[in-house]
Formats: C-alpha cells, sequence, structure tokens
C-alpha cells in the first residue's frame, strides 16, 4: 500500500513539473516579459533540480523499505523457528524429566547404600531443569517482546500511510490553488502568489519526505538491531539450553554406568559368599563325619586349630583389605569431583576462548569497518566539494546580491510610498483650501449684494426722510385754521418719520455688520494665498516619485541581469551536477550504512564482552572450588605425624598395591591350608 502511493506521489509531482513547465513559459505581459521569463526560468530550475531529489528520496525509501520488509520476514521466520524449537526442548526437557525420576527411583530402591549420592544428583538435575525452564519462561517473554514490537511496526506503518495521503491531499489542495490562481487572479497577483505557494509547498514536500525517510531509517534501524540481538540472545539461550541437556545426559550415562557397576559388585560379593557358605556346609559336615570316628579325631583336631588359625591370618588380611578399598572408593569419589570441577572449568576456559576469538574478530570487523567508513567519508567530502561548492558559491552571490537589490528596492520603494503619501496629503490640503476659497469668493459675494441692496434702501430712506422734511417745512408756513385742519395728518407723518428713521439705523448697523464680515472675508481670502506654494510642493513631490519609479525599474533590469547571469552559471554546471548526484546518493547511503554496521558490531561486542564477564566470573568460582578440591585432599591421604603427606594418586596406588599383596598372601595362606588338608 505505501509502495502504491509513493508511487502515485511521484506521478503527480512528475505532472505538477510538466504543467509548470508549459505553463511558464506563455507570455504573462508585456512589460514585465522579461522579469517574468527569468523568474520562471528560476522556478523551473528550482522545480526540476527538485523533481530529481524526490525521485532519489522515493527510490532510497522503496529500497528501505524492502529491506524493512525483508528483514520483518526474516524476523518472524526466525521467531517461528525459534518458537518451535523451544516446544520441542519442552517437550524433551519434560519427558526426559520424567524418565530421570523414574530411573532415579529404580536406582533408589536398588542401591540405598548409594541414597546420598542420588540425592545429590537429583538436586542437581532438579536445579537443572529449574533453570531450563527459567530459560524457557524467558525465551517465551522475548517471543512475546517481538510479538508487540511487531504490532507496533504495523502500527507505526499505518501513521506512514495516513501521512502519505495527508502529503498527497496538501499536493492537491496546493495544485488546486496555483490553477484557481492561473485561471481567476490577474497577471500581477499570479506573479506574486505562485513563488510564494511554490516555495510553501516544495519546502513541506521536502520536509514531509525528509521526515519520512528519517522515520523510515530510524524504523529500520531500530527493527535490524532488535532482531540481530534478539537473535544472539536466542542463539546463545538455545546454545546454553543444548549444553545444559548434554551436560544432563553425560550426568546421567555416568550414573547408569555406576548402577550397573554396584549391581555388577553386589551380585559377585553374593555370589562369592554363596560359594563360600556352600563350601562351609560341605566342610562342616564332612568334619562332623569324621569326630563321629575315633580313630580320626585327634588328627582333624590339629586340623581345625591350625584351620583356625590360617582363617584369622585371612580374616586379618582381607580387614585390611576393605580398609584400603574403602580409602580408594574415597579417593575415586575424589578423583570423580576433581574431574567434574576441572572439566567444568576447562569448559568455561574453552568458552571464553571461542568468546575472545568472537570479540577479535568483531573488533577486527570494527577496524575494517571504520576504514571503509573513512574511505566513504573521504568520497562523500570529495563530491561534496563537487557538488555543493559550485551551488554555494551561486547561492552566496545570489544571497550578496538579492540582498543589495532588496535593500535598494525597498528604500526606494519606501521612499516612493512615503512621498506618493505627503502628495495625497498636499492633493487632499489643496483641495480643502480651494473649497475654502470657492466659500469665500461665494460669501463675499453675497455680502457686497447685501451692502449694495442696503445701501440702496438707505438713499431711499434718505430720500423718502428729505421728501417729508420739506412737506413738513410748508406746512409750519400755513395758517391756524388749516394747521388745526390737517393736524392729525400732519401727526401721522412725524410718526411715519420716526419709524423710517429707526428703519435707516437698524440699516445702517445691518451695513457696518456686513462691511465688518466682507473685511473678514478678505482676510481669509489673503491667507488663502499658500495654494500657490502647495502646487509647487505638489510639483516637487511628482518629480521625486518619478525619480523613484525609475530607480525601482532600473533595480528590476540589475535583477534581470543578475538572474541571467546566474542562470547562465547554473546552467554550464547543471550537466556535471547531474552526473554526480546519483554517487553522491550512492556515497551517502554507503556511509551511513557503514555507520549503522559499525553501530551493531559494537553493541554485539559489548553484549560478547559480559558474556565474557559472566563466565570469566563462573571460571573463577569453578578455579575456586577446585582449589578447595585439592586443600582437602589431606582427608584422604590422613595417616600419622610421622609419615609424610602422599598425593592421592599415589595414595592410592600404594593402598592397591596393599590390597594386592593381602590378597595374594590369603590365597597363599588359603592354598597351603587346602594342600595339607589334602
Amino acid at each position: 500500500m505505501m509502495h502504491e502511493q509513493i508511487i502515485v506521489l511521484q506521478d503527480k509531482l512528475l505532472e505538477a513539473l510538466d504543467w509548470k513547465l508549459m505553463n511558464e513559459k506563455e507570455p504573462i505581459n508585456k512589460g514585465l516579459s522579461l522579469f517574468g521569463e527569468s523568474a520562471g526560468d528560476e522556478e523551473n530550475e528550482f522545480l526540476r533540480l527538485q523533481a530529481i531529489q524526490n525521485e532519489r528520496e522515493i527510490e532510497s525509501l522503496r529500497k528501505k523499505m524492502t529491506f524493512c520488509l525483508e528483514a520483518k520476514d526474516n524476523l518472524e521466520r526466525h521467531v517461528n523457528e525459534l518458537t518451535t524449537e523451544l516446544e520441542l526442548t519442552k517437550k524433551h526437557n519434560n519427558t526426559y524429566k520424567e524418565f530421570k525420576a523414574a530411573q532415579l527411583q529404580e536406582q533408589g530402591e536398588a542401591d540405598l547404600h548409594n541414597l546420598s549420592d542420588a540425592q545429590m544428583e537429583l538436586k542437581t538435575l532438579v536445579d537443572a531443569i529449574a533453570s531450563a525452564s527459567q530459560r524457557e519462561a524467558e525465551a517465551h517473554e522475548t517471543a512475546i517482546g517481538l510479538a508487540k514490537e511487531n504490532e507496533e511496526l504495523r502500527l507505526q506503518l499505518k501513521v506512514l500511510i495516513e501521512d502519505n495521503k495527508r502529503l498527497v491531499e496538501l499536493y492537491e489542495h496546493t495544485v488546486v490553488n496555483v490553477e484557481a490562481n492561473q485561471d481567476g487572479n490577474p497577471v500581477d497577483d499570479l506573479l506574486n502568489a505562485q513563488p510564494a505557494a511554490t516555495s510553501d509547498f516544495h519546502a513541506h514536500n521536502s520536509s514531509s519526505v525528509a521526515q519520512e525517510s528519517k522515520i523510515v531509517d530510524e524504523k529500520c534501524t531500530n527493527e535490524d538491531n532488535f532482531s540481530r540481538v534478539t537473535s544472539v540472545e536466542l542463539r546463545l539461550q538455545l546454545e546454553e539450553m543444548h549444553e545444559e541437556n548434554d551436560r544432563l545426559m553425560g550426568l546421567y550415562e555416568k550414573a547408569m554406568q555406576e548402577r550397573d557397576e554396584f549391581k555388577r559388585k553386589i551380585l559377585e560379593q553374593s555370589d562369592s559368599e554363596a560359594v563360600k557358605h556352600i563350601q562351609l556346609d560341605e566342610k562342616d559336615v564332612e568334619m562332623s563325619e569324621a569326630a563321629e570316628n575315633p580313630e580320626v579325631k585327634h588328627i582333624h583336631d590339629s586340623t581345625i586349630a591350625a584351620l583356625k588359625e590360617v582363617l584369622q591370618i585371612v580374616r586379618s588380611k582381607l580387614e585390611l583389605v576393605q580398609d584400603k578399598v574403602v580409602s580408594a572408593q574415597d579417593a575415586v569419589k575424589y578423583f570423580k569431583a576433581l574431574e567434574i570441577a576441572s572439566g567444568k572449568a576447562e569448559e568455561l576456559s574453552a568458552r571464553i576462548e571461542l568468546q575472545r576469538l568472537g570479540a577479535q574478530r568483531g573488533q577486527e570487523e570494527i577496524t575494517f569497518l571504520k576504514s571503509v567508513l573513512s574511505e566513504s567519508q573521504k568520497k562523500k567530502n570529495a563530491f561534496e566539494g563537487k557538488y555543493f561548492l559550485p551551488a554555494a558559491s551561486c547561492w552566496n552571490l545570489v544571497l550578496k546580491t538579492k540582498s543589495l537589490a532588496e535593500s535598494k528596492f525597498d528604500a526606494s520603494f519606501g521612499s516612493m510610498n512615503q512621498k506618493k503619501e505627503q502628495l495625497n496629503h498636499l492633493q487632499t490640503r489643496k483641495i480643502e483650501l480651494s473649497a475654502a476659497r470657492t466659500r469665500a469668493r461665494e460669501s463675499e459675494t453675497e455680502l457686497k449684494s447685501k451692502i449694495d441692496g442696503l445701501k440702496a434702501k438707505l438713499r431711499a430712506h434718505e430720500a423718502q426722510r428729505k421728501e417729508e422734511e420739506k412737506v413738513l417745512f410748508a406746512i409750519d408756513n400755513l395758517d391756524t385754521s388749516t394747521t388745526l385742519m390737517h393736524k392729525p395728518k400732519n401727526y401721522g407723518k412725524a410718526t411715519d418719520l420716526l419709524k423710517s428713521e429707526e428703519d435707516r439705523m437698524k440699516l445702517l448697523c445691518e451695513l457696518q455688520k456686513a462691511r465688518e464680515q466682507r473685511s473678514m472675508v478678505h482676510k481669509e481670502i489673503r491667507s488663502m494665498n499658500e495654494c500657490d506654494y502647495i502646487d509647487r510642493e505638489i510639483g516637487v513631490l511628482e518629480a521625486e516619485i518619478e525619480d523613484s519609479c525609475i530607480s525601482i525599474l532600473e533595480t528590476d533590469i540589475e535583477k534581470f541581469v543578475r538572474d541571467n547571469t546566474l542562470a547562465e552559471i547554473w546552467e554550464g554546471s547543471a550537466k556535471d551536477l547531474e552526473a554526480l548526484l546519483v554517487d553522491y546518493q550512492d556515497c551517502v547511503f554507503q556511509v551511513n550504512l557503514k555507520e549503522e554496521e559499525i553501530k551493531v558490531c559494537s553493541e554485539s561486542l559489548q553484549y560478547q564482552a559480559r558474556d565474557m564477564d559472566k563466565l570469566q566470573s563462573k571460571l573463577n568460582q569453578a578455579i575456586r572450588e577446585l582449589g578447595e578440591l585439592l586443600q582437602d585432599r589431606r582427608s584422604l591421604t590422613a595417616c600419622s605425624l610421622d609419615e609424610p603427606t602422599l598425593p592421592v594418586g599415589e595414595k592410592v596406588a600404594a593402598d592397591l598395591e596393599a590390597v594386592r599383596i593381602h590378597v595374594d598372601e590369603a590365597k597363599q595362606l588359603l592354598i597351603l591350608d587346602n594342600q595339607a588338608n589334602s
């Protein structure tokens, strides 16, 4: 499933690369054609390198996944084999335990005098069976742990599959966004959004692929190390169990041989005693018959006395022989214990020697791997010098020129924006002043018309007042009767005169106010003469903004020239870089492989060192036991203080020689006695 998803992801990446290459070549805008082509070439080159790197990473992931699956299959097969062997060993131990218990019971019933030795052997067998059962339980726990590790690996593979699905969904979402931007947004938005989306996508894609590669490497390494360590431990446990079974079988065979020897000795002793008893019965019968004969009675009495003396001497010789035989039996037991202790020490020494040879071979292998790793590291460094130095130089040049261009562009663009803001502010101020001037002009016109109206009214009032004064003056020249007749009429005209005088005063007040307002409007209009200054400032700012636009255009031209130069440099070294990339990836893989092999060998050496320490402690214990046996040999060679202490072998040889001499003397006495009797 993971392999299929990786293939689908690779196909989609190639399709996206082809789509990019086809769509980036179309002209976008005449004014920005040079800038767009350089950006498209740079983006295409980056996408091509990214696609090559993704293909290599996918191929390495596929190889690592295959290796992990093979290691997992081998580990499962090995675990099944070990489980089968453990079951067989368990059945064999149960059968052997039952058989040994039956044999020990029979031996206990047959040889009661060897009960202590049988108990010791039974205790040894019980301890061995208990240790074998303990090892079997540990192996079973190890198998359970391996099953749990396999389950965890399955869960981790599921997590990786889900991560790949999310990566594919993210890629599809990014492609849809790029297509939507290509179809719906303007040209400038596309140029601004496309590099950001592409960089985000590539960053996420490369980080996801690198993370997946790192996770798969860690899982493969951990699984390989764990499988190797587990295999070594289980193999050592099986070897120890086989050795323990062989030792138990050897003890069993020795016990069977000793039992057969004891049975044979008992049968021989019982047969010899029965024959002697029959001979003694026959002699008693003969002696009783001879005793009944008075003629032979005297001869038989003397013969019986001589026979008793001979039998007494033979009995003393046999007692001496019995003492020597008991001493020899103790010496045989001592030699048996000594042989067991020395055999155990030799076995441990041989195992330590094998472990030492294995550790020496592992150290030699580590030295060889380190030399190979050093060569691979040198080769890797050489490839990095060939592969990364041109890219690093180009990248440093890109960063340097890009930083300078960006700083210049940012300064020009910031200055232009600031001046645009000032220009907008001045234009707003100019508009406000123009509106205020227009309102002042309108107000001045209104006040002027108002003043003219008021002046006309005043002139009208003045004319009316003068006319009324003329009328009043003419009335004063008339007679009294005429005055009395027209008195109400003149009274009304005087009231109108007063009223018109009040109206004239009001008009004068309004005229004064209007003139004051007009003077104020004139002052405002005179204060609004700074519009000319604002116009001059606007002209200066527009010239500076034009200069900033020219500077930004020069920066774009410099960027085009720089990108073109870098593209030529990169194209010149890209052919060699493509050929070196495969070798560099192979070299990196070899370096990582050798490092992991060195790590595994070092861990194996640590395990072997711990095993050697355990075996060395067991060997020291066995040597101490052997020394204690050698110190206890004085109990077997105990003698008087005047006699020197002899070695056990010489003491046994002397005892056996004494037994032979005593037996020969007894035989000679018995032969002489038989000859005398005959």
